[in-house]
């Protein structure tokens, strides 16, 4: 099981972008911004430019707010997980994650939604787990 979930950080890593091949990407996120993505990062976790509030189905072809801080998050622990980056096992990029992590179980962001959505969320959540 372990070598099965070092291949699959390994390869991720390797990435500077995931395309989890879903419509529910609110923008790219990219590994190379985490720094960025840090540092506009509130003190509690959150980000401004995420409505935590909506509740808005994606199954209308567009993607749900709060998924952004999700990927943002998945962005930042690929950045975390990656041993020939600059952010590799960074306590400061380490934090950032688990207060978003923690805002985002605070507020539990949810929606009209259908049981694929619900999956998707859930799998998110999974990746950011796996690489740290």
């Amino acid at each position: 099981m372990q070598l099965m979930k070092n291949r699959i950080v390994a390869f991720y890593v390797s990435k500077d972008i995931i395309n989890d091949g879903t419509n529910g990407r609110v923008e790219w996120t990219f590994k190379s911004q985490a720094g960025t993505y840090l540092s506009n990062q509130n003190a509690n976790g959150s980000w401004g430019d995420v409505d935590y509030a909506n509740t808005t189905s994606s199954a209308n072809g567009k993607a749900w707010s709060p998924y952004l801080a999700l990927d943002r998050m998945q962005s930042m622990a690929q950045a975390f997980a990656d041993p020939n980056g600059p952010y590799y096992h960074n306590e400061t990029l380490l934090g950032g994650i688990q207060k978003g992590l923690d805002y985002w179980f605070t507020v539990k962001p949810n929606f009209n939604q259908l049981v694929g959505d619900r999956n998707r969320q859930t799998i998110k959540v999974g990746k950011n787990r796996a690489f740290m």
